[in-house]
């Protein structure tokens, strides 16, 4: 898998990498590419709105995942005094791209 993301990677190295030595940070995410790349379909898909209130507004942060051409079905993950504090939240999670 890392291999297939290096395209300058050296047999020995991926004969190396086979034995257990510990990655290099762009191995790592290499690797991390590659397992995205692989599994589309185990992917959490955020989003989240502003919800105006009598004194103030706060952040909505919905989870769902993806259904094809039948779009995405989102629940209500959490409530947010501000999106800064759900990007936080997201932040935390084991692998996320923001975009």
């Amino acid at each position: 898998m890392i291999a297939a993301q290096l395209e300058d990677m050296s047999e020995e190295r991926q004969e190396q990498i086979d034995a257990g030595v510990s990655l290099t940070n762009t191995e790592t995410d290499a690797l991390r590419k590659a397992i995205a790349e692989y599994d589309y379909d185990g992917w959490d898909i955020h989003s989240g709105q502003f919800i105006k209130l009598g004194l103030g507004a706060v952040y909505a942060l919905y989870v769902g995942q993806d259904m094809g051409q039948g779009g995405v079905n989102f629940e209500l993950e959490k409530i947010f005094k501000k999106k800064r504090d759900a990007l936080n939240q997201l932040a935390q999670k084991e692998m996320i791209a923001l975009e």
